[in-house]
């Protein structure tokens, strides 16, 4: 058993990606879980605040994430501010189990065998362009109908009327999309598309694909 502690604006997209899509590493150990401790008396602040155009909020992406939350240092805030703040996080995130703790004592059980990433992985990978209005169309219904399943999802695609690239990213219901590299001239411009998941159905997501082409 083995336990990576982040720091406190580290991104944890890029490491569960490791665990769940290099073979080599998922080979040997499994990811249990994803566990965030949040400070009770500054973090409103920092879900709050507003980010440059493009640059994800590492604060609330934190709070995506999580399959466990500990909200911490609960004696340093009035009620009040507590019940806010755990609405605030669990609008961001209602599929998350949360605990309230003092010092961050909570019982081991509540951070160890998780179960969060029993996950099936879905890759497309396709040449031609995408219509980026029916691209949001799918994806809006995908999220909407199964984005308690969708843990993550990530591709780098062709747009059509567009030389830049369409980077899209997204954790459950949350989801950005943003300009990329351009495309150079001798470029074969292929869209790649990845879901990691639970109970993910393949056919269906490549149709669904497919009909943005």
């Amino acid at each position: 058993m083995a336990y990576i502690s982040q720091s406190g604006l580290a991104k944890p997209g890029p490491v569960i990606e490791t665990f769940c899509s290099d073979e080599m590493v998922s080979r040997y150990v499994k990811l249990d879980g994803v566990v965030t401790m949040v400070d009770s008396k500054h973090a409103t602040r920092h879900l709050n605040e507003v980010k440059p155009r493009f640059v994800v909020n590492e604060s609330v992406e934190q709070v995506a994430y999580a399959d466990r939350i500990i909200i911490n240092k609960t004696d340093l805030v009035s009620e009040a501010d507590l019940e806010v703040l755990t609405k605030k996080i669990k609008h961001i995130n209602g599929m998350a189990q949360i605990q309230h703790a003092k010092y961050g004592a909570v019982d081991i059980d509540f951070v160890l065998g998780v179960g969060g990433y029993d996950l099936d992985s879905v890759s497309i990978v396709s040449e031609g362009t995408i219509d980026l209005d029916e691209l949001d169309d799918w994806l809006e219904r995908l999220i909407e109908e199964k984005g308690e399943d969708l843990y993550r999802y990530k591709g780098v695609l062709s747009v059509n009327g567009s030389d830049e690239r369409y980077v899209l990213q997204g954790v459950h219901t949350m989801l950005d999309g943003c300009p990329g590299k351009t495309w150079t001239p001798d470029e074969t411009r292929i869209n790649k598309l990845v879901f990691i998941g639970r109970d993910l159905d393949e056919t269906m997501l490549r149709k669904g694909f497919k009909g943005c082409l």
